[in-house]
């Protein structure tokens, strides 16, 4: 069925001319896939927050670690000097 300005008239021949619907009303910015594509964003940020708290608890245990050995290097440090006195004599 092909459309023929010249048959309509009036509203019709504007609308085509002008590629606007004839009831605006009854147009919907439908995305077909509408539910997966939110579903594809609930996953994407889903998994970009589990990054971040990986990272953060990464980072605070290399934080514990990193303190647990200077406190370490700091004992052996402090049993050298107690053990290795110059001896003034």
């Amino acid at each position: 069925m092909k459309f023929n300005a010249e048959e309509s008239t009036g509203t019709e021949a504007l609308a085509a001319e002008t590629l606007q619907p004839l009831d605006p009303g009854a147009v919907r910015d439908d995305v077909p896939g509408e539910p997966y594509l939110v579903a594809a964003y609930v996953v994407v940020w889903l998994i970009f927050f589990g990054y971040v708290f990986s990272l953060r608890r990464n980072q605070n245990r290399l934080r514990e670690e990193v303190q647990r050995l200077e406190e370490s290097l700091d004992d052996r440090i402090a049993e050298k000097s107690e053990t290795v006195s110059p001896e003034v004599g």
